[in-house]
């Protein structure tokens, strides 16, 4: 019956319906069958343009490379952003003496001191981090006695003649991550990068998995939208623009963007706390 239906549309002169044909492509396609004059497998996405060439719509075009290209290399400045910042807040537990001898050195490229606790913490060759604590320093004549620990460390950073920046912290202080990248190329790519994709996503009004508000609460509370909004809006990185068109939208709502918001980080924390102690 589906062929003769087929059959009496072409007799009378009128092309059978894009719909029927699809469903009889999934329906046969499913059993192996096609049926000469039916579109094969791989040809669901070929339309016909005004001049009658056949064009295939479920194939990647130029702007779909392009456009690939650019949120890859845009999600990878944000990845390497991001790995900086996790290599600085798992660090190697050292002495003192350890970071005398890194300073005098010159191995030492960023030293960051947390005055809550006399926290050091020190990147070495612009990778390797290491931490120590203090040990109470008394305040030199010249000077006062508000932080002795702090007068302590930038008298030998003076004296070891390299430049390093010296970040001051409070320990419950609370920085936005692209912040925290301590390379300044890097920061600024990475800063950037955050900013663009957030304009990005307030800028587009239909989003796949998430609305506008769940959206906000990932980039913001969560700190992980940025790159997850690259990798998966407005389609998945890996798909060309017709999978869209085939795929049906269903967006979360802010209340549950909300919620992922804050479970997202602490599931990435445990992953990340697993992957440390394995190692």
């Amino acid at each position: 019956m589906l062929w003769r239906g087929l059959s009496s549309s072409r007799r009378n002169g009128s092309s059978p319906m894009p719909t029927c044909t699809i469903r009889c492509e999934r329906l046969l396609g499913s059993w192996g069958i096609h049926r000469p004059g039916l579109p094969q497998a791989g040809t669901l996405g070929r339309e016909r343009d005004g001049g009658g060439m056949a064009t295939m719509t479920g194939q990647w075009r130029a702007t779909d490379w392009i456009t690939a290209g650019v949120r890859l290399v845009v999600l990878l400045v944000l990845l390497a952003g991001g790995g900086s910042v996790v290599l600085a807040a798992f660090p190697d537990v050292r002495s003192e003496q350890d970071l005398v001898a890194d300073l005098d050195a010159g191995r030492v490229t960023y030293l960051e001191y947390q005055r809550d606790f006399d926290e050091v913490r020190w990147s070495v060759d612009g990778w390797r981090w290491h931490q120590t604590t203090l040990a109470p320093h008394p305040p030199t004549t010249n000077m006062s006695a508000a932080d002795p620990n702090l007068q302590w460390l930038q008298q030998r950073i003076e004296a070891s003649g390299a430049d390093v920046t010296l970040n001051v912290r409070e320990a419950r202080q609370r920085e936005w991550w692209p912040g925290r990248v301590t390379w300044s190329p890097l920061q600024a790519l990475t800063v950037v990068a955050w900013i663009g994709t957030f304009a990005l996503m307030l800028a587009t009004s239909r989003h796949r998995y998430g609305n506008r508000w769940a959206w906000f609460w990932l980039f913001t509370v969560g700190q992980l939208g940025a790159p997850l909004y690259l990798l998966l809006e407005t389609r998945p990185l890996w798909r060309d623009r017709a999978w869209s068109d085939r795929t049906p939208a269903n967006p979360v709502s802010g209340g549950v963007g909300c919620l992922w918001s804050i479970l997202l980080p602490i599931a990435a924390s445990l992953v990340l706390f697993a992957v440390v102690a394995a190692v």
